[in-house]
């Protein structure tokens, strides 16, 4: 989110410098993070196929799988500045 707000603040004094102008304060700003990650693991499958298989093993404990890997995350950052 930090990255984020200072590459607003930056691209927004990029465009005030543009046009003659400078930067002034924060006069409004909001931040948002976001997975595009759209596939939703069935832990209702994976309990219901888990619980079947340990019991037709004779076994009494359920796990829990641990799925690994990286999830790409996405910050939005909406600023609005004062401009002098």
């Amino acid at each position: 989110m930090a990255i984020a707000a200072k590459k607003a603040k930056s691209r927004a004094n990029s465009i005030v410098t543009a046009g003659g102008s400078t930067l002034g304060n924060i006069k409004s700003i909001d931040g948002s993070c976001s997975t595009n990650q759209n596939t939703a693991v069935p832990y209702r499958m994976l309990a219901k196929n888990t619980f079947a298989d340990s019991a037709s093993a004779g076994m009494e404990t359920i796990s829990s799988p641990i799925q690994g890997g990286m999830i790409k995350l996405f910050a939005n950052i909406n600023a609005t500045y004062f401009v002098k």
